[in-house]
């Protein structure tokens, strides 16, 4: 075996160092707030600051004077003439015990968290640990997976750990309050959870994909899918009782949460959106039929094509086939039905290009299963092959790289967006889609950088050369974690 019982602190220790080093790495970039990032904090400051008795708990409505244009966001929900934010609640009940901490430290420091310089760095240590712990553990998990599953090859499940952790979207959009990479995250480390078949481990896994699909419910999709495989396969019937316990406490809160803001148990804040992003004649005023058109676009298109920002995902296809060959059928199926099954379902929602975002933000929750499916090729790629998997790895981190250190988001009408945020990127200019967490006006210039911000600018440094402490970090980590692996396999006996 790779790692024996002699060696299994040393494997602790080198997982945990993963964690922090992603942890690290993500925390570097922060990509600041828009209307959705402003619609989960308001939330936030809702429930932890003070207001007015007459306001309901969960409102935002010190937020909103004006129902379509909103004062720092138009995500709202709108019933019985109070506002809410129009996202799934899990990021703001995740955010919450964050931002009481702070809240109130900085109360008895006798700073006002609600100042600016306090309010841009609380939003900012929200995000981290709403959005980019779980990012950084699920990787963790994800290479403790892959480390049992392939011990012969520890470099290769190093690798597709990294282009999980920085080749896909889960890369940039953790460098905001999003809900999509803290969804996708859960949702991986349920797998991993499942995985140890034990009745605490799926208990726990439970509890993930419960605050999984409160973050997004698109999760609800793969979580379904998961529990169906335990329910389908006699000898795993009994392990579907630890998960959904761990599972009902998220979706009581959901239903308490619908009822008290919404008045009825199964409504959902999207279905009470501004009339911008409701169509009477679909469902919910959401989805329609499902979209051939829109999923090749999601796939292939230049402005929203998962292939074209990820390229390393085509080899997918050919890991599911490896998979099915090597005799893990169950796992073949289950990736491909869940990335297949979110492709369709985000193919017919009326939002499916995802607004003015960089990438298909609505499938960065099929993003772990995209992996997964890698994972088959472990150990099979040679030659030329091999060599292209290392392109189009290394090419889908530069893109991911491009994204996170110039902006996430982008006008809607833009056909190409790489290519305008190569451009941007090449050129160092890094300020783009800046906005305040909360109403500032008249801000300087340095307020408005505070906004958005790599932690090299806050230290000083200008353009592209406030990439470079990161670029340090990110090449002496990998050189570490190579090295520590390459170690470990020498030593191993046998």
């Amino acid at each position: 075996m790779f790692f024996n019982l002699r060696q299994f602190s040393e494997r602790n220790q080198l997982l945990l160092g993963f964690g922090l080093f992603v942890a690290l790495t993500h925390a570097y970039f922060y990509n600041g707030s828009g209307w959705n990032q402003n619609a989960r904090l308001d939330s936030i400051y809702s429930v932890v600051e003070p207001k007015s008795a007459d306001t309901p708990t969960f409102s935002i409505n010190q937020f909103i004077t004006h129902p379509r244009r909103g004062i720092n966001t138009g995500d709202w929900a709108v019933y019985d003439g109070n506002y809410y934010s129009n996202k799934p609640p899990g990021t703001m009940l995740l955010g919450i015990p964050v931002y009481f901490v702070l809240y109130h430290t900085e109360r008895l420091l006798g700073l006002d968290p609600t100042a600016f310089d306090a309010a841009q760095w609380n939003a900012f240590l929200i995000n981290l640990f709403v959005s980019v712990f779980f990012t950084a553990l699920s990787a963790a998990l994800f290479l403790s997976w892959l480390l049992t599953r392939y011990p012969g090859a520890p470099i290769q499940a190093f690798g597709l750990s990294m282009i999980y952790a920085f080749g896909t979207l889960m890369f940039p959009f953790s460098s905001q309050l999003w809900g999509h990479a803290t969804a996708a995250a859960l949702c991986l480390i349920a797998w991993v959870l499942m995985s140890h078949k034990s009745s605490k481990s799926d208990l726990l896994a439970g509890i993930a994909m419960g605050l999984a699909v409160l973050c997004d419910f698109l999760a609800g999709l793969p979580v379904v899918i998961m529990t169906l495989f335990l329910a389908l396969k006699t000898e795993h019937r009994r392990r579907l009782v630890p998960v959904i316990l761990g599972g009902l406490p998220s979706l009581l809160f959901l239903l308490v949460y619908n009822k008290i803001c919404f008045g009825s148990a199964i409504a959902i804040a999207p279905s009470f959106s501004s009339t911008v992003f409701i169509d009477p004649e679909l469902a919910g005023g959401l989805f329609g039929k499902i979209s051939p058109i829109n999923a090749y676009r999601l796939l292939l298109s230049p402005s929203r094509g998962i292939f074209l920002y990820m390229p390393i995902l085509f080899f997918s296809i050919g890991g599911a086939i490896c998979l099915f060959r090597k005799g893990a059928k169950d796992i073949a199926v289950l990736c491909a039905m869940i990335c297949i099954g979110l492709l369709f379902v985000v193919s017919a929602f009326n939002g499916w290009r995802g607004g003015n975002t960089s990438g298909a933000r609505y499938l960065i929750v099929a993003m772990p299963f995209w992996c997964i499916l890698l994972s088959g090729l472990i150990g099979q790629l040679k030659g030329l092959w091999r060599h292209l998997y290392c392109f189009f790895a290394a090419l889908s981190g530069l893109n991911m790289l491009v994204i996170v250190a110039v902006t996430t988001m982008i006008t809607a009408s833009n056909q190409q967006p790489l290519y305008k945020l190569y451009e941007w990127f090449l050129s160092g200019k890094f300020a783009h889609f800046n906005r305040p967490v909360r109403l500032f006006k008249d801000l300087s210039p340095d307020q408005w950088q505070l906004t958005k911000f790599n932690l090299g600018q806050v230290v000083g440094l200008e353009g592209l050369f406030s990439l470079i402490p990161w670029l340090v970090l990110f090449v002496g980590g990998v050189f570490v974690f190579t090295k520590t692996l390459r170690k470990q396999w020498d030593n191993a006996p046998g």
